[in-house]
C-alpha cells in the first residue's frame, strides 16, 4: 500500500531527521541494526548519501521507532528542485529484511547558506 504523507524536506547542505513509528508492538524489539542509500531515483547506481546504524544514519530509538538522519554535507551533491528517494533495510538477522517504507524527499535550495 502506498501512503502519502507530508514532510520535512530536505534543505540542500543542512542536516535532515525524520522518525518513523511502526504500530506494531515491539517490532524492532530493543535492538537492530539498519542501513538506508539516497539516491536521486532507485535505479541510480551512484549513491548521494550511505546512512547505517554505525555512522547514526538510521537509529532505533525504541522498540516501534526508528529515525533516520542525514547530516550536513556539500549543497552540491543534492539534486535541487528535485526528489531524492530511499528505503529501509534492516541488517541485524540471519537475512537483510526490507521494511517496505519507500520514501520521496523533495530537495531545493536554502535561502540562508552558511
Amino acid at each position: 500500500m502506498i501512503q502519502n504523507m507530508r514532510g520535512k524536506l530536505i534543505e540542500a547542505g543542512y542536516p535532515w531527521r525524520l522518525r518513523l513509528e511502526f504500530t506494531n508492538s515491539h517490532y524492532f524489539g530493543n535492538q537492530g541494526t539498519f542501513t538506508a542509500h539516497v539516491r536521486e531515483h532507485a535505479e541510480d547506481p551512484d549513491i548521494i548519501v550511505e546512512l547505517d546504524s554505525a555512522n547514526g544514519g538510521v537509529a532505533l530509538i525504541d522498540p516501534t521507532t526508528i529515525e533516520i538522519r542525514i547530516p550536513a554535507t556539500s549543497p552540491e551533491i543534492w539534486p535541487v528542485d528535485r526528489t531524492v528517494v530511499l528505503d529501509i533495510v534492516r541488517t541485524d538477522g540471519s537475512q537483510p529484511e526490507h521494511l517496505g517504507v519507500r520514501l520521496e524527499i523533495p530537495v531545493r535550495t536554502p535561502v540562508t547558506r552558511l
